[in-house]
């Protein structure tokens, strides 16, 4: 599987990233894993809870201003206006990795 580069080499582009995680319970037969119900995080509205995060706060180690043990003050800022920005739910994610990955996605009626 070929790595995909969050935005390449853009000038101005800061490499902060946060994590979310996304549970897996083993499937029935026990052969795999199924996604855990997600239906709190699935909503597409205001009511529609955010992923659970991985880390306190956005990390920016791998970004190329600085060092591992130091960044710019100009990605600082960026990791900063990033510890408000909202967290995905999950049908938002759904999308970012659908379209990442060059998928369209399609809601089936459910009624």
């Amino acid at each position: 599987m070929s790595t995909i580069l969050c935005h390449g080499e853009a000038a101005g582009y800061h490499h902060v990233e946060q994590s979310v995680r996304v549970d897996l319970h083993a499937a029935p037969d026990g052969q795999g894993w199924e996604l855990c119900d997600l239906t709190a995080a699935a909503g597409d509205g205001p009511d529609a809870e955010p992923l659970v995060v991985i880390y306190e706060a956005p990390q920016q180690t791998n970004c190329a201003c600085g060092t591992a043990t130091h960044t710019s003050p100009e990605c600082d800022a960026w990791a900063a206006q990033l510890m408000n920005a909202e967290i995905p739910g999950a049908h938002e994610l759904l999308l970012m990795l659908a379209a990442r990955l060059g998928y369209t996605v399609t809601k089936r009626d459910t009624e």
